[in-house]
């Protein structure tokens, strides 16, 4: 039997997306330097659009075009943030082709995942996913009620860079709370609410929806 490596990648699809993820949360933050930390973020960010593309087996033509607009924006957030320019309309734009993005890889893959015969391990790899899109898509959105409101979030001084909105926007999905970053305005605490609240409600519903099909799909196959 002929070993295919793109049979690999398809079936492993969402395993190496959530890994990818999961660097894209850890690696920036662990490089000193303020520009090697936005180039890191932006080749992870662009690994993620392509693995994400890639899953729904999109033409090469669109997945180029995809990558060179992820690749563009992430320049032109590291010249503004180097030069530390005021750019709150270009950050809606540039933050609003994330979020654009992340939610359109939310509802693909949920409805990939749920139309599927059969829920496999990397399909719940592929709801976990899911739950982490969330999160930096509240971090877009964070992003861009910041430029507009400079005093929406209290913060102390050692937690004033790109990433700590990062690191609110998980701790507020998962309710930690811990309360060193906190939303000062109504409108970000509406919104710090509504992160709560799906983040609870996906883990209690759409996680233990797969979990029990699963789970299920094994048990019949053992029958």
């Amino acid at each position: 039997m002929t070993y295919k490596p793109h049979h690999f990648i398809l079936e492993n699809k969402y395993t190496q997306l959530l890994v990818t993820q999961i660097l894209l949360l850890i690696l920036p933050t662990l490089i000193d330097s303020e520009s090697g930390s936005m180039l890191t973020y932006i080749a992870l960010v662009s690994l993620a659009v392509a693995l994400t593309l890639r899953t729904f087996e999109v033409q090469v033509r669109t997945l180029v075009f995809f990558l060179m607009m992820t690749v563009a924006v992430g320049l032109v957030e590291v010249m503004l943030v180097l030069l530390d320019a005021d750019y709150p309309r270009i950050s809606l734009v540039l933050n609003g082709f994330h979020l654009g993005i992340t939610a359109m890889a939310v509802v693909l893959i949920l409805r990939r995942i749920f139309r599927a015969n059969v829920i496999t391990g990397d399909s719940i790899r592929g709801g976990i996913c899911v739950y982490f899109l969330v999160g930096y898509s509240f971090f877009f959105i964070y992003r861009m009620l910041l430029d507009y409101y400079p005093h929406s979030f209290s913060k102390p001084m050692h937690l004033d860079g790109l990433f700590s909105l990062l690191y609110f926007s998980f701790t507020t999905l998962t309710s930690v709370g811990y309360g060193d970053i906190t939303p000062t305005t109504p409108f970000g605490m509406a919104i710090a609410n509504l992160e709560a609240i799906f983040g609870q409600m996906y883990s209690a519903i759409v996680m233990a929806r797969l979990v029990s099909q699963y789970l299920n799909s094994r048990s019949g196959n053992v029958g």
